[in-house]
């Protein structure tokens, strides 16, 4: 059931009412190689009948090639509003998806908003954020998280035993797990909730709220896992950004206080992503996409352009692994894609000719070799291959299955 006011519209932006009212309801919310000494023996001086061995030339040793990340073999989906169970998956060959028959149909939240899904590194564990579902006071599911193991061989997913976990009320910040898969962070109401995975199970055990701030609901953790990046409007919708280290025991400490970002947050913009290479981070303001360079202590500074003006109405975005090739998905009042080239060294942020889909485009999610895109397109899953050199997108083939109204929901794994 939905109220008449959520009824109105596409539904993504049924989406955005209920979160809306739901939160006004209930917030009133190399490695370089030391020299050898010790165990070396000095050359022995040459007899002065002996021409000293001329020591040979060596040649330095060409700059070993980037190991490719790997191409994705699992994909998993949810329709976001008022969903009871349809977690989808499909196995990923060449790009191409082959959906699985079943859904998953036990999270034990009942009918829920799922706004987000995330996987852990290792590819085992799969988490879906849901805010909960009422209409006219009836509770209809319960906010929490729902916790998935899942299958390798398959792909099917199975219900982590004694999970769900389930939240007092509602958690609206995003999610997100560090590096080596043992943390899960969320923010929530001003701190953050810090959980430890089971490394068996994927049971989740909340361990602490940190002593750290967070100021807005959008979290990403850079791939060398040093850092937290967190963003939000708490001021006249101004959005900010800050940094946080992350200690080996999980916990985490402010590197840098807020900043702005220079634009404004909205509905779901606040999104973050970290260039593969931790150089650089990219934040989604409405308008525009700001992005700052990530020094080695976790400071941030704006590139030189930043915010750079975009079409409005960003819901999300994915990056390529090169950091060159940005996609933002534009929602709710029409539903299109449209592809970006960052130059760090021109410092610009440019359309790509290539790279615009607009047959009611709702997400756009990157295989993890960057090879190809898979775009809930029209009621379908589309995959395109994406040409390395200009972030063009090309039609390969489209699937039934896993589709989602939501950026964020739709996730890729190994």
């Amino acid at each position: 059931m939905r109220c008449k006011p959520c009824m109105q519209g596409k539904p993504l932006y049924q989406v955005f009412c209920f979160v809306f009212c739901a939160i006004v309801f209930t917030f009133l919310t190399g490695c370089g190689a030391g020299s050898i000494t010790a165990n070396t023996q000095a050359t022995p001086t040459p007899t002065p009948s002996i021409a000293p061995t001329p020591t040979p030339t060596v040649s330095p040793s060409p700059t070993p090639t980037p190991t490719p990340a790997p191409a994705s073999r699992l994909i998993f989906g949810i329709t976001v509003f008022e969903s009871n169970s349809g977690y989808q998956a499909g196995l990923i060959s060449n790009g191409i998806v082959a959906p699985l028959p079943n859904d998953f149909t036990d999270s034990g939240l009942g009918q829920n908003i799922v706004t987000q899904l995330i996987a852990d590194p290792q590819a085992r564990f799969l988490y879906g954020l849901n805010l909960g579902a009422s209409s006219f006071g009836i509770t209809l599911g319960h906010p929490g998280i729902a916790e998935m193991q899942i299958i390798q061989q398959s792909g099917q997913l199975t219900r982590v035993p004694s999970s769900p976990l389930v939240f007092p009320s509602q958690q609206a910040g995003m999610l997100a797990i560090d590096n080596s898969g043992h943390f899960l962070y969320q923010p929530n109401a001003g701190v953050f909730d810090i959980y430890g995975i089971n490394q068996i199970t994927g049971l989740l055990t909340k361990l602490s709220s940190s002593a750290a701030g967070s100021v807005g609901f959008f979290t990403v953790i850079s791939p060398d896992g040093r850092f937290l990046f967190n963003s939000g409007n708490p001021i006249n919708g101004n959005q900010v950004v800050e940094s946080l280290s992350i200690a080996s025991d999980g916990t985490l400490a402010v590197v840098q206080s807020p900043i702005p970002t220079g634009g404004a947050s909205a509905g779901v913009a606040g999104q973050l992503v970290v260039s593969s290479d931790n150089r650089f981070l990219f934040v989604l303001n409405q308008g525009s996409i700001a992005i700052f360079n990530i020094g080695g202590t976790g400071m941030l500074s704006p590139v030189v352009g930043s915010p750079f003006a975009t079409d409005a109405g960003g819901a999300g975005f994915a990056i390529a692994p090169d950091g060159r090739h940005l996609y933002v998905a534009f929602q709710p009042n029409t539903n299109f894609v449209r592809g970006f080239t960052f130059d760090p060294v021109a410092s610009t942020l440019t359309p790509i000719a290539g790279a615009f889909l607009n047959n009611d485009d709702r997400t756009i999610t990157l295989d993890g070799s960057g090879s190809f895109a898979y775009v809930t397109e029209a009621g379908l899953l589309v995959t395109y291959s994406v040409d390395p050199a200009t972030g063009a997108l090309t039609r390969v083939s489209q699937a039934t299955k896993p589709t989602s109204e939501g950026e964020q929901s739709m996730v890729v794994v190994p």
